[in-house]
C-alpha cells in the first residue's frame, strides 16, 4: 500500500519564537525606549490596580446577574 502524498500527513518542524522577541524595529524602540510593556496580557487580575480591579468585578458581576434574570424573566413568561 502506497503512503498519501498530503501535505498535512508531513511533520512540519516547530518554530519556536522567545516571548520577549520584537516585531520590527518600532516594537523594540517602543518595548526599550518608552517601556511599552511586550505583552498586552495581565495574566493574573491581582496585578492590577484595586479601582480598575473593583470596576471588573461590579461590571462582570452586573453582566451576569443582568443575564440570569432575563433568563429567568423570559422563563417565567
Amino acid at each position: 500500500m502506497t503512503q498519501p502524498h498530503h501535505s498535512s500527513t508531513e511533520e512540519q518542524p516547530m518554530i519556536e519564537v522567545p516571548r520577549d522577541a520584537s516585531f520590527n524595529s518600532v516594537t523594540e524602540h517602543n518595548h526599550t525606549i518608552l517601556g511599552v510593556p511586550r505583552t498586552g496580557n495581565i495574566e493574573n487580575i491581582s496585578d492590577m490596580p484595586a479601582p480598575i480591579r473593583w470596576f471588573g468585578y461590579i461590571a462582570f458581576g452586573a453582566i451576569a446577574v443582568g443575564g440570569i434574570a432575563i433568563l429567568a424573566i423570559g422563563l417565567l413568561m
